[in-house]
């Protein structure tokens, strides 16, 4: 869909108001027969001037339209290089330049146009005004990145943008998501597996539900991967992945209750194909990068490799074809050699973020307990979740992922960050807290529950077990 929308001349798009809860029938395109707008503009007259109450910003209008809510709709306004809306006030024109308005005359382009971040991948002087006059970074764009913050930024609001958006088919969420993908692929320099960039993976599996947490099923294999699907697949009900944050259906968020920009991946990881009988080592960045730790700082990352049975399928990413071989378009699973080790999560235990808990209506700030009874890390779960899996206290295993800046090291962050371990009893240094994931094992392989903060210090003493971990 990148590839249709950058070469049309031009997107129509009726964006018309309908009432929550009604349906949506076909009304048209608003203006262009009689009484199919109901707005007037209140004027008034003083001497010999005329004053008139504006119509709205086209962005407003946006906001309030059922279009705007739309998965598949998405990429129109991001891909797009002209756009004509036709709203319940007035018809609007968007390019590369500006934005013309149908009440306006003699109109010109303005090299100084806001547009509102990430909402035209073609506006690159708007972009360029926003960093120097506003100090935003542009979300979706066609050039390389400068940095991996901004990459990292970009896919956060993206992500986290694109999963408030409704699908009358919950099946289609990658699919939907696939024009905006291809252009992020190629600016972030990675692949991306079921919707998170791999060079980032590390960054993209911090994500918390902001709403409630049901799995989201998929077509059996996906219809693309029918040839590859064995029997257990083709009669059985398929998700899309635990990890990925296209795999549930729910929104999300990125980087507010994770402090990610500076993350650091402590786990080699692999894709392991549909099919089974290959694997491939991910080129995870931070994996690969020198870390400033101090003296105090514990070595947590893994010294035991994989297993030499699962060693022996791994192959060069030269050999395959990830973009139409069926065996990797959509791989079976995510490895890890990693640690696992057990905390306990005590129901009556939150932690509440005052006003910061907003973004999350349906969840708790639960507290991590250690053998000891120590509180040692935080994870934000779903109440509902909550209600039916933990009656009163229950011991999880937690695998370990990636470390992360502490928020006291961080100035800016110590006003809005919350605490997430006993700041009595463990020390507040640099790169003292590790996420790590809350996991279900189902036979030889797990699923993803959540992901924590723990203190360093508390999961080096909690006697962390090596372990390779496959999961769905």
């Amino acid at each position: 869909m990148d590839s249709i929308y950058a070469e049309s001349v031009l997107t129509i798009v009726a964006a018309y108001q309908v009432p929550p809860g009604e349906p949506e029938p076909c009304r048209g395109l608003p203006g262009l027969r009689p009484k199919t707008r109901d707005t007037d503009q209140h004027t008034e007259t003083v001497g010999d001037v005329t004053l008139a109450v504006p119509f709205d910003t086209l962005n407003n209008i946006l906001m309030l339209s059922r279009w705007d809510t739309r998965a598949w709709t998405f990429q129109e306004r991001l891909l797009s290089r002209r756009c004509l809306f036709f709203t319940g006030e007035q018809a609007f024109f968007q390019c590369a330049a500006c934005t013309f308005c149908e009440d306006s005359a003699g109109e010109q382009a303005s090299a100084q146009t806001k547009f509102y971040r990430g909402t035209n991948l073609w506006n690159s002087i708007g972009a360029q005004v926003l960093r120097d006059n506003h100090g935003e970074a542009p979300q979706l764009t066609r050039q390389p990145y400068p940095d991996a913050r901004l990459a990292a930024r970009a896919f956060d609001d993206l992500a986290a943008n694109y999963g408030r958006r409704a699908l009358s088919n919950p099946r289609d969420i990658l699919s939907a998501f696939q024009g905006v993908q291809n252009v992020l692929e190629a600016a972030m320099a990675t692949h991306f597996w079921f919707g998170v960039p791999e060079r980032f993976l590390d960054h993209g599996l911090l994500w918390t539900f902001t709403g409630g947490a049901p799995r989201r099923r998929t077509e059996p294999v996906h219809h693309h991967i029918a040839a590859a699907a064995t029997a257990a697949d083709a009669d059985a009900d398929v998700y899309a992945p635990s990890w990925s944050w296209a795999g549930w259906r729910t929104p999300v968020e990125f980087g507010t209750y994770f402090y990610t920009t500076r993350c650091v991946c402590e786990v080699p990881w692999f894709a392991i194909s549909r099919r089974g009988d290959q694997a491939l080592f991910l080129h995870v960045e931070s994996f690969f990068a020198s870390t400033p730790l101090a003296p105090a700082n514990r070595m947590v990352r893994p010294h035991v490799p994989p297993p030499d049975s699962f060693l022996a399928t791994v192959v060069l990413r030269k050999s395959v074809d990830l973009a139409s071989d069926d065996n990797w378009r959509f791989p079976r699973h995510l490895a890890c050699q990693t640690a696992v080790a057990t905390f306990t999560l005590i129901v009556s235990e939150v932690r509440h973020l005052g006003q910061h808990g907003r973004m999350w209506p349906h969840g708790s700030n639960m507290a991590l307990f250690d053998a000891r009874r120590r509180w040692v890390g935080s994870m934000m779960l779903d109440r509902a979740w909550l209600a039916d899996n933990v009656p009163g206290f229950r011991e999880f295993e937690f695998m370990l992922l990636s470390r992360v800046e502490s928020m006291a090291s961080i100035v800016a962050a110590t006003q809005f960050q919350p605490a997430y371990f006993d700041r009595a009893r463990f020390e507040e240094r640099s790169y003292c807290l590790l996420n790590v994931m809350m996991i279900e094992r189902r036979g030889n392989v797990a699923q993803r529950l959540g992901v924590a903060l723990v203190h360093e210090d508390a999961w080096a003493e909690a006697g962390p077990r090596p372990a390779f971990v496959k999961l769905e």
